[in-house]
């Protein structure tokens, strides 16, 4: 059984995760609002996979760690991650690859971990040479960064739409590059 886990995957990343369930047996999806998750897998259930609702807020690191342990226990090892994590919960990441990295540890299997991150990371003072240095810990677990950028459209700009990062974050999926960016991030 194959299994995906998506944080925050029920705003921007909406379309990802539908995408997802026709790839994927259980696609996990954390996410804080009850009625986005249940209205989420009532849609995933036109694809071939089932989303896994975890309501939980990422910043209660406590709820945090049990829902992902569930996720694990239910569905087993995750294969693939999609994490959309806000700076309001900077241990997020590390409580997650923990869970993760110990259950890939027992079965010796790998995970692919799609960061997405704002425009900001893409300046190379940024903080996103951290971020990669933080995943080199875990050793089965590799990491890649999705970098949402901007459109330039009538020599004006516009942040990206939910159905763009959706569909850019699939196509980093499928190309697998260490580092991908939707859009541009430079005029």
């Amino acid at each position: 059984m194959t299994h995906a886990l998506v944080i925050g995957g029920t705003g921007m990343l909406r379309g990802a995760t539908l995408r997802l369930t026709q790839s994927y047996d259980r696609v996990s999806v954390l996410a804080r609002s009850r009625s986005r998750i249940e209205q989420l897998a009532a849609r995933g259930e036109r694809g071939d996979g089932v989303i896994h609702p975890l309501v939980v807020d990422y910043t209660q690191e406590s709820l945090l760690h049990d829902a992902i342990a569930e996720a694990l226990n239910d569905h087993g090892p995750i294969e693939l991650v999609v994490s959309w994590i806000h700076s309001s919960a900077p241990d997020a990441h590390k409580i997650i690859a923990n869970q993760v990295g110990s259950k890939l540890k027992q079965t010796g299997e790998r995970c692919r971990w799609f960061d997405v991150l704002g425009s900001a990371m893409a300046d190379p003072s940024s903080e996103k040479k951290n971020r990669i240095e933080e995943f080199l810990y875990w050793e089965k677990i590799d990491y890649r960064a999705v970098i949402l950028g901007f459109v330039v459209e009538a020599n004006s700009s516009r942040w990206l739409s939910h159905s763009e990062i959706s569909a850019g974050v699939i196509k980093a999926i499928r190309e697998d590059l260490e580092m991908s960016i939707v859009g541009q991030v430079h005029p």
